[in-house]
Protein backbone atom coordinates (compact mmCIF):
# COMPACT_ATOMS: atom_id res chain seq x y z
CA UNK A 1 0.00 0.00 0.00
CA UNK A 2 1.46 3.29 -0.95
CA UNK A 3 0.78 5.08 2.59
CA UNK A 4 2.85 1.74 4.65
CA UNK A 5 5.53 1.83 1.70
CA UNK A 6 8.49 2.98 3.83
CA UNK A 7 7.23 0.26 6.61
CA UNK A 8 9.89 -2.08 6.88
CA UNK A 9 7.72 -5.37 6.83
CA UNK A 10 9.06 -8.92 8.49
CA UNK A 11 9.45 -11.72 5.87
CA UNK A 12 8.90 -15.60 6.26
CA UNK A 13 12.31 -17.39 6.55
CA UNK A 14 12.21 -21.00 7.35
CA UNK A 15 15.82 -21.26 6.91
CA UNK A 16 16.60 -18.80 9.22
CA UNK A 17 14.63 -19.72 12.10
CA UNK A 18 15.77 -23.00 11.51
CA UNK A 19 19.33 -21.87 12.42
CA UNK A 20 18.52 -19.89 15.16
CA UNK A 21 16.75 -23.05 16.70
CA UNK A 22 20.09 -24.84 16.10
CA UNK A 23 22.13 -22.54 17.83
CA UNK A 24 19.56 -22.40 21.35
CA UNK A 25 19.88 -26.68 20.77
CA UNK A 26 23.51 -26.63 20.55
CA UNK A 27 23.65 -24.34 23.82
CA UNK A 28 21.44 -26.91 25.47
CA UNK A 29 18.75 -24.43 25.47
CA UNK A 30 16.12 -25.90 23.01
CA UNK A 31 12.76 -24.03 22.36
CA UNK A 32 9.93 -25.67 24.62
CA UNK A 33 6.38 -24.61 25.13
CA UNK A 34 2.66 -25.42 25.98
CA UNK A 35 0.78 -23.00 23.56
CA UNK A 36 -3.11 -22.36 25.43
CA UNK A 37 -5.55 -21.38 23.59
CA UNK A 38 -9.20 -20.73 24.18
CA UNK A 39 -12.16 -23.27 22.64
CA UNK A 40 -13.08 -20.72 20.48
CA UNK A 41 -13.17 -21.60 16.79
CA UNK A 42 -10.87 -18.62 16.45
CA UNK A 43 -8.88 -18.89 18.36
CA UNK A 44 -8.63 -22.69 18.29
CA UNK A 45 -7.84 -22.52 14.45
CA UNK A 46 -5.02 -20.07 15.08
CA UNK A 47 -3.63 -22.02 17.56
CA UNK A 48 -3.46 -25.31 15.70
CA UNK A 49 -1.72 -23.46 12.78
CA UNK A 50 1.04 -22.07 15.04
CA UNK A 51 1.37 -25.73 16.50
CA UNK A 52 1.73 -27.08 12.85
CA UNK A 53 4.27 -24.52 11.64
CA UNK A 54 6.65 -24.64 14.55
CA UNK A 55 6.31 -28.23 15.00
CA UNK A 56 8.12 -28.89 11.33
CA UNK A 57 11.30 -27.40 13.01
CA UNK A 58 13.98 -29.24 14.54
CA UNK A 59 14.85 -29.24 18.14
CA UNK A 60 11.13 -26.99 18.55
CA UNK A 61 9.13 -28.74 21.03
CA UNK A 62 5.55 -27.21 21.17
CA UNK A 63 2.32 -28.69 22.94
CA UNK A 64 -1.17 -26.92 22.40
CA UNK A 65 -3.24 -26.93 25.06
CA UNK A 66 -6.96 -26.15 24.40
CA UNK A 67 -8.97 -24.99 27.36
CA UNK A 68 -13.00 -24.52 27.75
CA UNK A 69 -12.51 -21.22 29.32
CA UNK A 70 -10.32 -18.80 30.87
CA UNK A 71 -12.10 -19.42 34.20
CA UNK A 72 -10.83 -22.55 34.19
CA UNK A 73 -7.49 -21.26 35.31
CA UNK A 74 -6.20 -21.10 37.81
CA UNK A 75 -2.50 -20.87 38.64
Amino acid sequence: MPFYADIETATHDPAAAQELFDELAAEGKPVSFTFLAYTSVENKAVAEAVHAHLRAFDHVDVRLEVINSPRLCRG
